[in-house]
């Protein structure tokens, strides 16, 4: 270290303005260039200075006797900026998240307010009801049409077929739970 920066340092910690001024014109522009290589945008990178030499005003009464007044501004500068850098990646990563969360909810509630792929969505749930019971054993399938698609009670089931009501029963519940476990994913 020479003796202009040892001189230059003792001025600043005993607060003398002149001081300060001469490192503020000798290191501006250096590190104004330096910020914007990193920051890229020229206001926020005289901000960045700015605010480093207000630090520097702030922190003078700490400095050492020995201290390299041009490494430490330029480690100033260079921590300003990566944390300018990280807020703005944070602020960046925000954004493209919040799109990407508005561009779902919109296309989300395209799809609910659209009555074409409502009636899609029904005519799909019909056809794979049929399936299903169009699978089911003869007899559970016969029993569960009657109950279902003719109204018919147990009770009048069980007359029309000759078994028991309770065998009637057993066909339906079986039918139902066969539906209920193919149609799980539409249930959601």
């Amino acid at each position: 270290m020479d003796s202009f920066e040892e001189n230059i340092v003792g001025e600043l910690i005993c607060g003398n303005h002149k001081a300060f001024e001469k490192v503020f014109y000798i290191y501006f522009k250096k590190l104004y260039v330096f910020a914007k290589e990193y920051v890229i945008d020229s206001e926020t990178a005289r901000e960045l200075i700015q605010e480093t030499f207000v630090k520097l005003w702030e922190v003078k009464g700490q400095l050492r006797p020995d201290t390299n007044i041009s490494a430490y501004l330029f480690t100033m500068v260079r921590n300003s900026s990566i944390n300018y850098l990280k807020q703005a990646i944070t602020k960046q990563q925000y954004a493209d998240y919040s799109m990407f969360k508005y561009q779902q909810y919109f296309l989300n509630y395209c799809a609910l307010i659209d009555e074409t792929s409502e009636k899609l969505m029904y005519k799909e749930l019909e056809e794979k009801i049929h399936e299903i019971i169009n699978n089911l054993p003869p007899k559970c399938k016969t029993i569960f049409e009657l109950s279902r698609f003719q109204d018919l009670k147990h009770k009048e089931i069980a007359q029309q077929l000759n078994i028991s009501v309770k065998t009637v029963e057993n066909h339906i519940a079986e039918a139902l739970k066969r539906i209920h476990i193919q149609l799980a994913d539409y249930l959601v």
